[in-house]
């Protein structure tokens, strides 16, 4: 998996990260599409954040690649 992730304030790199471990009632997203909201900016460039290294952003869309737990809503291949 690919991430861009904060090491320090100004120091934000495309890293290769491992997958991470799906708790139970979790499904996997593969993300199609990313954004930063403007309260990362001053995060990543000026102030920095609670702990280094980081992922910043939340706001994003995907799919759901694998098979969820059948009594989860989301299905293979279905748009989130």
């Amino acid at each position: 998996m690919r991430a861009y992730e904060l090491h320090g304030v100004n120091d934000l790199r495309r890293e290769d990260i491992e997958k991470p471990e799906i708790p139970s009632g979790w499904v996997l997203v593969q993300v199609k599409a990313s954004g930063i909201c403007s309260s990362d900016i001053p995060r990543i460039f000026k102030n920095g954040t609670y702990h280094f290294p980081t992922i910043p952003g939340h706001e994003f869309s995907g799919v759901v690649p694998a098979d969820p737990m059948p009594h989860l809503p989301a299905v293979p291949a279905e748009k989130i």
